[in-house]
């Protein structure tokens, strides 16, 4: 069928046929869905990159893994393969796929054993879990996690839940134990990064202003800069980014944060009442200061 069907008796049949037979183990099959049935999950908010070499191995080599979806309204909602299905989209504006997609049509429920969970939690779960292990994670993967999986961690330890359980979309039973462990070490866990780390990170996350984490997304700043950002008042960190962005284009650095700071200093120790501020000979430090705020 189409382009992909194509691809069924040329080099890119192995790779769907092992993942087929890894699917058929699951009870598992393969649909060809078209792509105007497709939409993309708006609560998916991992990066996207490297989709032109992306698009060109799909289309050397055919699809390794078809994609993972739930029917939803009048089609589909794509819940596993984000990257995939942007270089298909390449591949379709470039006259390179005809056809329709591959596809794993999902149960329509949700997979996540927790029901104190709304539905949407559940979901942003299920989103991570899927993109575990599948994914090089950018800066802006790592905020988008633990803005999104803090909250829900402390929910769960909360109410007394030692783990939850919550089905990938090839059918295996992940599970999660939650007993004896702070949020941020779980999520240090998951992430495999420091639980210092995931400190800065979730720092950025609850105290940084949207533009802040725009800029993390946008790759301008790093978690560590970012992070000495967040600790600033929020207009000031309003002010920063505004003004970096006017100045250049370049990543803001920490030496960027300090000069900053300091010129805030300066500007605040200038700012005085011209009307209460005087010096004379007579005045002494403590009492020009004085006169000075």
């Amino acid at each position: 069928m189409g382009k992909f069907k194509d691809f069924m008796g040329s080099t890119g049949a192995g790779l769907l046929n092992e993942a087929s037979k890894n699917l058929a183990k699951n009870n598992m099959e393969i649909t060809y869905i078209p792509r105007d049935e497709i939409y993309k999950n708006p609560k998916n908010e991992y990066s996207i990159s490297d989709i032109e070499n992306l698009a060109d191995l799909i289309y050397v080599m055919g699809l390794r893994e078809p994609l993972g979806i739930k029917p939803e309204g009048s089609g589909y909602k794509l819940i596993e393969g984000e990257r995939r299905l942007t270089a298909i989209d390449k591949l379709i504006t470039d006259g390179k796929w005809e056809g329709d997609i591959p596809c794993i049509i999902r149960e329509k429920e949700l997979k996540v054993n927790v029901d104190i969970l709304s539905d949407e939690e559940k979901e942003i779960l299920e989103i991570a879990g899927t993109n575990a292990g599948q994914r090089k994670y950018s800066e802006a993967d790592y905020l988008f996690e633990v803005e999104k999986l803090e909250p829900i961690y402390k929910k769960l330890k909360a109410s007394g839940i030692g783990e939850f359980t919550y089905e990938s979309d090839t059918g295996d039973k992940i599970t999660q134990s939650l007993t004896g462990k702070k949020s941020r070490e779980l999520l240090a866990e998951r992430l495999n990064v420091s639980p210092a780390q995931v400190g800065k990170i979730s720092k950025v996350a609850n105290n940084g202003t949207e533009e802040l984490k725009e800029a993390v997304k946008e790759g301008t700043a790093n978690i560590a800069v970012a992070a000495e950002i967040a600790s600033m008042e929020k207009e000031d960190q309003k002010r920063l980014i505004e003004q970096h962005q006017k100045e250049n284009g370049k990543a803001i650095s920490k030496k960027d944060v300090e000069a900053f700071k300091n010129g805030n200093i300066d500007s605040t120790l200038l700012n005085f009442n011209s009307n209460s501020f005087s010096i004379n000979s007579n005045n002494s430090f403590f009492e020009i200061l004085f006169e000075a705020t």
